[in-house]
């Protein structure tokens, strides 16, 4: 798959990202990188051991992360995800169907960009 094909299959806008970076070469080194990021394995990290307060910090990473790649659909529910672990503002009762949602955009995300040429 091309970069534009990746980014197509996650209904998210490589134009968005192109015009953040400059150039398709380097968008493509970046997003290249996402994989090694540990976001997603610290935030399942912290809901396993009921830290709220690291779970929401890992969440918020991984929603930054994932809006500056322009990775939409992650960028959403990592977004809605730690709105619901914010302090002063918890939810815990919707904390799994976010995180199912999270899990689903980021596999969804490394299976995409596993198939990048």
């Amino acid at each position: 798959m091309t970069l534009a094909e990746v980014y197509t299959a996650l209904d998210s806008d490589l134009n968005e990202l192109l015009g953040r970076l400059g150039s398709e070469a380097l968008a493509r080194r970046i997003v290249s990188m996402f994989p090694k990021d540990t976001s997603y394995q610290d935030l399942q990290k912290a809901l396993e051991a009921n830290d709220l307060d690291a779970a929401f910090m890992a969440a918020h990473t991984l929603k930054g992360l994932s809006m500056n790649m322009s990775f939409r659909p992650l960028g959403r529910s990592a977004s809605a995800l730690a709105d619901v672990l914010r302090e002063g503002q918890r939810e815990p009762e919707k904390v799994p169907e976010c995180m199912a949602q999270v899990t689903k955009d980021y596999e969804a995300t490394l299976a995409a960009l596993s198939q990048l040429e």
